[in-house]
């Protein structure tokens, strides 16, 4: 079931975020980068609600989840923002018990030799939900890091696409500084472009000089 989800509107721009008392997010607090772009967007837009705003005919959506399940739907909006903790093992306390491995829904961790002992890693499945925290015993995994990820131009509609994922664990300042020049660059093109278009005309590549 999805959570609230909390929803406002500036000029052309609609930023959600989902979220409430039974949000299992434990990565980077949304509230700040949320107040963060509500005042960017009143910035580039003047703040006042408008649909459509400025001749695009549809809102420019941001969509902001606090954890990895995107209640939010981030994966279609024209930019989406997750939180995101990375773990790490403490291999002082870590037993090799394997109860993170057998929580992981998206099998990212299992467990190997090390040293004559059987520690978890992680591969490249883990989506940083940081469930595996909770899930151990011994307090042998813990969050290493926390922030946000971030990905451009989903959309649904007659030409569906998920929003392409920038590499990389982001901070309050580097989401809103992305979602200033992608807005922008979106406001340069025709009525009727979404983000999605102009990345599928561009390539990919630039987005790595965002």
């Amino acid at each position: 079931m999805r959570q609230k989800t909390v929803i406002t509107t500036r000029g052309s721009i609609v930023i959600e975020m989902c979220g409430g008392m039974e949000c299992p997010g434990i990565g980077a607090s949304g509230g700040i980068l949320f107040k963060g772009l509500s005042s960017l967007a009143d910035g580039l837009t003047g703040g006042t609600p408008a649909a459509g705003g400025t001749g695009h005919r549809r809102p420019f959506r941001i969509s902001l989840s606090l954890c990895a399940n995107g209640c939010s739907r981030p994966q279609i909006a024209d930019i989406g923002v997750i939180g995101a903790v990375q773990v790490r093992i403490d291999e002082a306390c870590c037993t090799g018990c394997g109860a993170c491995v057998a929580l992981c829904r998206e099998r990212a961790m299992a467990l190997e030799g090390l040293e004559g002992r059987v520690i978890p890693a992680i591969n490249g499945r883990c989506v940083f939900c940081g469930e595996c925290i909770a899930a151990c015993p011994f307090d042998a995994v813990l969050p290493a890091r926390t922030g946000f990820r971030i990905l451009l131009g989903g959309r649904l509609g007659r030409r569906p696409r998920l929003g392409t994922e920038l590499p990389g664990f982001r901070t309050e300042g580097e989401i809103t500084d992305i979602v200033k020049k992608a807005y922008l660059l979106y406001q340069s093109t025709p009525p009727g472009a979404r983000l999605g278009d102009i990345i599928e005309e561009r390539g990919a590549g630039w987005l790595d000089r965002l």
